[in-house]
């Protein structure tokens, strides 16, 4: 009995998060096909999307919408970008410190120097991703995009053999990630 109740509740899980994935890009969709005819008619206030065209969002609440309603639509853009980021770099850190100071580094660490670790590991990445994002020619998708290419090359093959094979160890499963990505990342330079 506890298992079908569990089923239907999963099944009607999955019903709201798709429905609301649905919901979420066919907003997506529909801001772009606002734009796309906003722009056609107002072809002297493209300018700025058509060099940009990440901006699309952004510079049709600064067109269409009272400036007040404007800034809590942007304020909403950055509240997402400012949780997405606080959750990568605590994950970022979490994974370097637990997985790869604490096992290999230093095993007897003590929770408060695993503690400081952390912090730093969050510095680190923060400077890196700083510095990723320097550059001006980069776009957000692209950068996705390449993210996205890394994590599939180094895990996915550690997670398929991991699977099919019994006997793989840490030692190759770190081997893979790391060769894997650095696939990823040969692969994105060539």
């Amino acid at each position: 009995m506890e298992k079908n109740i569990y089923f239907v509740i999963k099944i009607k899980s999955l019903s709201y998060s798709m429905s609301w994935m649905v919901l979420c890009l066919a907003g997506t969709i529909a801001v772009g096909f606002f734009a796309i005819d906003y722009f056609d008619l107002h072809p002297t206030v493209a300018g700025a999307v058509m060099a940009n065209p990440e901006r699309v969002f952004m510079e049709l609440a600064i067109i269409l919408f009272n400036p007040w309603l404007a800034g809590i639509l942007l304020s909403a853009i950055l509240a997402a970008v400012m949780s997405t980021l606080s959750c990568q770099l605590l994950v970022c850190s979490s994974a370097l410190t637990e997985d790869l100071y604490k096992p290999f580094i230093k095993p007897k660490a003590r929770q408060r120097e695993l503690v400081w670790v952390g912090r730093a590991m969050v510095l680190v990445v923060a400077a890196i991703a700083i510095f990723i994002a320097r550059d001006p020619n980069n776009k957000v998708l692209v950068l996705v995009s390449n993210a996205w290419t890394g994590f599939g090359a180094a895990f996915f093959p550690v997670i398929l053999i991991s699977v099919l094979w019994q006997r793989i160890n840490c030692y190759a499963a770190l081997a893979g990630i790391l060769v894997g990505a650095l696939t990823g990342i040969d692969m994105d330079a060539i």
